[in-house]
Order: structure tokens, then C-alpha cells, then sequence
């Protein structure tokens, strides 16, 4: 995609994007060189290849994913799933994660991202799934995707002042009167702390100040 679909000319953000990403690039490309035909279809099979490209691997998208909750990117590797397993998305989710030994009772996903007002999923859960990847390797990269306080993504403005700064890698995650943080702490004796916080109906702001205090509190262990 061009930019990331993103339409107006934006670069970068949780923006408006495009339906048809593809036909966007060809029409950019066309533009470049002059060419007055764009559409959508299959090559001939005498054609030479120009170009090819190669999507990033999954840990790449993760990590952009992750890193600013871009819900887009998280729609689609849902999507990825689905297609992989043979299941909807968002149920082929719950698939894999009860395939490998997760307790999905009680848990209900509508989407992908989280935007649904009608998920339900519990912090045990999000700490289950990272406490796994502190100890097994297959979810390790997923750590490594998680925003580090007052350094990157989605908690580069966060942590200036508290013991967490460095030190808290946690995704995210905000509606209207809900927020969410879910990651885990290096503490001063070396241990590695897995939590998951959810604040309902509460005001963002001082919720998250809440959460980040809780978590700054386990470097102290």
C-alpha cells in the first residue's frame, strides 16, 4: 500500500484510508511515468516483470502494529489468521489461542483491533499471553514489539517522571471512558513483572496516570 492507504496525502497516523490501496499505487506509478491506462487485472503470461514487492514479515507488521496501535495493520494480520486457519476473523483467533492452551471461556472478540464496544476479554488473558512469551520462545518477538515508556509509540509522551521510564513495555489500548495497558516491567532485583490493567467507565487521562504509577511500582520488586 501507498502509505499505508492512507488517503489526503497523510503519511503517518491512525487516518481515513483508502478501499482500494492497489489501484492507488498503479494510478501513482501511472502518474510518474506518463500513462494514461489504469486498471486491475491479470498479466499476460508472455509479460516481463518490472517489479516485484514482498510484504514484511510478520514481526516487522507487529512491531508497526504495536508500536503506534495501528488498528488497520491489526485488522488485517486477523485477517492473515483467518485466512491460515479456514475460520471467520475474529473467531480464528480465539481458535489458535485455545489451540495452544489459553483459556478463551467468557472471552467474546467482534473485531480485530479493539474498536468493538462489545468485546470482552479479561487481563487474565492478556497476562496469560504474556507470561508465555517471557518463558517460550514462539511469542518472544511479540515483546519486543511493545512500546517502551517515555521512548517510543505509543508511550513516547508517558513515564517522564516516573520509575517505569525505560524500564514498562505495554501496549496500549483507549475508548471513550476505557483505557488499557498490558506489558511488562524489568525490575531492580532483574525479574521480569507480566500485568495486565483495564479501567472502565473512568476518566482517560487520570486512569492512565493510575496504570503508569502501578507499573512504575514494580521496579521496586
Amino acid at each position: 500500500m501507498l502509505s499505508g492507504g492512507r488517503l489526503n496525502g497523510e503519511t503517518e497516523g491512525d487516518v481515513p484510508r483508502s478501499h482500494t490501496p492497489a489501484l492507488d499505487v498503479a494510478q501513482a506509478l501511472a502518474d510518474r511515468v506518463g500513462a494514461e491506462t489504469v486498471g486491475l487485472g491479470p498479466a499476460p503470461a508472455e509479460a516481463d516483470t518490472l517489479a516485484s514487492v514482498e510484504s514484511p514479515d510478520l514481526v516487522q507488521r507487529l512491531h508497526m502494529m504495536m508500536k503506534e496501535s495501528d488498528n488497520v495493520y491489526a485488522e488485517a494480520i486477523g485477517r492473515e489468521v483467518a485466512a491460515h486457519v479456514g475460520i471467520d476473523a475474529p473467531s480464528a483467533t480465539l481458535h489458535v489461542l485455545a489451540e495452544h492452551g489459553f483459556d478463551t471461556d467468557g472471552i467474546t472478540l467482534v473485531d480485530s483491533s479493539g474498536l468493538s464496544v462489545d468485546n470482552r476479554i479479561t487481563p487474565r488473558m492478556l497476562d496469560s499471553i504474556l507470561s508465555d512469551a517471557t518463558q517460550h520462545e514462539q511469542l518472544r518477538p511479540m515483546l519486543d514489539a511493545l512500546p517502551v515508556a517515555a521512548g517510543d509509540g505509543t508511550l513516547a509522551t508517558r513515564y517522564g517522571d516516573l520509575a517505569g521510564r525505560g524500564w514498562v513495555r505495554a501496549k496500549t489500548g483507549t475508548l471513550d471512558e476505557t483505557s488499557g495497558l498490558a506489558g511488562t516491567v524489568t525490575a531492580e532485583s532483574g525479574n521480569v513483572y507480566t500485568f495486565a490493567l483495564l479501567s472502565n467507565d473512568s476518566d482517560i487521562l487520570e486512569a492512565r496516570r493510575a496504570m503508569d504509577t502501578f507499573a512504575s511500582a514494580l521496579r521496586e520488586f
